[in-house]
């Protein structure tokens, strides 16, 4: 018998090490998994959004984002859509969730941004902020612009932008 099996107790080392190893791949295959079922996740500034539940917002909506997007608030309909989240300006945007069939889509709204063909409401633009956008996000995209056309000519609330597109997408 080799000395990597020496018996001590009756049990060879590597019989000892088995429950170990095993024990090990297990905590690195959880993880694995919650590292991927998180990064599918992220919101601006690394915050995390449920699919359900809506995001924990960094900065929470103002009375200047309140009257920018006025009479829209949350529970209000939009598209046959209802809005479950509006979060202030974070990173130069205002992140507007709407939950349309019991699944929430994420919006971010701005002004027009050169490099970005999105629905437009005067100078303000509306970008769908999902990593893969469904069926359902660009008829929304467009409800939620046509719902700020009537205030278009409203100045932007304080630090609203053409925004930061650093931030990954929801």
């Amino acid at each position: 018998m080799s000395t990597a099996e020496s018996k001590s107790d009756g049990v060879s080392t590597r019989t000892k090490r088995v429950p170990i190893l095993v024990a090990a791949l297990v905590l690195l295959g959880l993880g694995g998994w919650a590292l991927k079922s998180r990064a599918s996740q992220w919101g601006p500034r690394g915050g995390a959004r449920s699919a359900t539940e809506g995001p924990v917002a960094a900065v929470p909506a103002g009375e200047p984002v309140l009257a920018f997007l006025a009479p829209l608030t949350v529970g209000s309909s939009v598209g046959g859509a209802e809005v479950v989240h509006i979060s202030g300006v974070e990173e130069g945007l205002i992140h507007v969730d709407l939950r349309k069939n019991g699944q929430v889509l994420h919006f971010a709204i701005g002004l027009q941004h050169a490099g970005y063909n999105a629905p437009r409401a005067g100078q303000y633009a509306v970008y769908i902020w999902e990593r893969t956008p469904n069926a359902a996000s660009s008829p929304l995209a467009e409800a939620l612009a046509a719902s700020l056309r009537p205030h278009a000519s409203r100045p932007p609330p304080p630090g609203l932008t053409e925004g930061s597109f650093n931030a990954p997408p929801h």
